[in-house]
């Protein structure tokens, strides 16, 4: 009842707007200010869509409909990429800090559902780090991947941790965090290949992240430190 409740809001909120919006051409108006109702139009409709696309994403996760394969991935050479993805909306006062410690390491994982990860960690650090760093490392060792995130962000409340992983949780000045559903979605794509993933967030000063994911290393070329 509390998701149905919450989705029911979100997806009206957005559809109201395109609504409330698209109204406005048919009565007395301004052509001037045309270009604005537009832009109103379009930008609830791709927050509607994305909030109807994870929907329906979380609920195939929930109903394990996902099929994860895993293959040999040179995770070093696809690493940077899948970070790159997430980070394209930084914000223009915030450090992109990608860390490389190997030439080569190939491991057997499912590299799409580990981008999906990586994407949506990117994604919502971008959102709420305004200025600083967004860092972003992994490491192999003893048969398991494990990817950390650090950023200097707004964080979460002490009293919002306990529900981080909630559908559609808000952060204490009221807003979404993210999508409402881009955590509850990383947990259970990690969760369901086998994983773990931890947060420890200080509220205005940052968030950090671990992602670890088992897997065997069939390639191990570190790079040498200086």
């Amino acid at each position: 009842q509390a998701f149905l409740t919450n989705m029911s809001y979100e997806i009206r909120t957005p559809l109201n707007n395109i609504i409330g919006y698209a109204g406005l051409f048919t009565g007395n108006h301004d052509e001037s200010d045309e270009p604005y109702f537009i832009d109103q139009i379009k930008n609830s409709t791709n927050e509607l869509l994305l909030v109807v696309n994870d929907v329906l994403y979380i609920s195939r996760l929930e109903a394990n409909m996902e099929e994860y394969k895993k293959e040999d991935v040179d995770f070093a050479f696809a690493f940077e990429g899948y970070c790159q993805n997430g980070l394209a909306g930084i914000q223009p006062a915030v450090q992109p800090v990608i860390v490389q410690p190997y030439n080569k390491l190939v491991v057997d994982i499912d590299g799409n559902h580990v981008s999906k990860i990586i994407y949506r960690l990117c994604h919502l650090s971008c959102m709420m780090t305004t200025h600083g760093s967004i860092t972003v490392s992994y490491e192999y060792h003893r048969g398991e991947l494990t990817i950390n995130l650090e950023d200097t962000g707004s964080g979460f409340a002490e009293e919002v941790m306990p529900h981080i992983f909630d559908h559609f949780t808000r952060r204490k000045d009221g807003g979404l965090i993210g999508s409402g559903l881009d955590l509850p979605i990383v947990q259970l794509l990690v969760k369901q290949m086998g994983g773990t993933i931890e947060m420890q967030s200080d509220y205005g000063k940052g968030t950090s992240v671990w992602v670890s994911i088992p897997c065997t290393a069939s390639v191990i070329e570190r790079k040498r430190e200086n």
